[in-house]
């Protein structure tokens, strides 16, 4: 059946679907005012609460830790329904973030009737620190899309190479618009699953890009480039 489907015909359409998320991502990113990075990428501290048991809005919670600490609070809802996921901007003293991590759970603890374990996590880091991982991360990204780029070039060609290039472009911004979509949090694990994402693409591609150089040795006279390539897909999709 797959060798019937006309895969070059239909390319547009192939097309519709990542660049409708594409096009919601971006909305999102506005609506959103940009990506929800962790403290990781932007310093502060990430406090991980569990209100077991009580009636609470994050709205509540966000106004509690804010009334009482005096800093601008973010509060998400956890892997569960009695988790909540609090972040503090950086003071850029060490002491200070954490009398405000304290202050924070000591307002909820009064507010919640909360016990100690209900501090599940609680981590710090230093705006320095997120703004240097940001840059390598932005850094390490683009050099494994170059060094793709000239891989492709010296094994097929500069052509081949800008198109495997403009799918693996559109593969990472589907993905970063599924975060921008979600709001999910961007951390190093963000950064670890988009070169995953780089890898198996590219690795995808070059597999199709193979079975389409062999077909195109061997191929008849009266056998169009459009049928070459749709047998060429067709064939690697076993």
């Amino acid at each position: 059946m797959s060798k019937k489907f006309n895969y070059t015909k239909n390319k547009a359409l192939f097309l519709l679907l990542p660049v409708l998320i594409i096009i919601a991502g971006i909305v999102m990113f506005f609506v959103h005012g940009g990506f929800n990075f962790d403290v990781e990428f932007m310093g502060g501290t990430r406090m991980q609460i569990k209100i077991d048991g009580k009636d609470f809005a994050n709205s509540d919670v966000e106004s509690t830790v804010e009334e009482a600490t005096g800093l601008d609070a973010v509060v998400q809802s956890g892997s569960a329904g009695d988790i909540v996921i609090i972040k503090l901007p950086s003071t850029n003293d060490t002491t200070k973030d954490e009398e405000n991590k304290m202050t924070a759970f000591s307002a909820l603890q009064e507010k919640y009737d909360l016990k100690e374990e209900a501090l599940m996590s609680a981590e710090s880091a230093d705006p320095s620190f997120g703004k240097e991982v940001q840059g390598k991360a932005v850094s390490f990204t683009l050099l494994a899309i170059l060094a793709i780029l000239i891989y492709i070039i010296f094994r097929f060609d500069l052509k081949s190479g800008l198109m495997a290039i403009f799918a693996l472009v559109i593969n990472v911004l589907v993905m970063a618009s599924v975060y921008t979509i979600t709001n999910i949090a961007i951390n190093t694990t963000f950064i670890a699953a988009m070169l995953t994402v780089v890898g198996y693409s590219i690795n995808n591609t070059i597999v199709i890009f193979d079975r389409i150089r062999e077909n195109k040795k061997l191929r008849k006279r009266d056998e169009s480039i459009d049928d070459m390539t749709n047998r060429s897909i067709a064939e690697t999709m076993g």
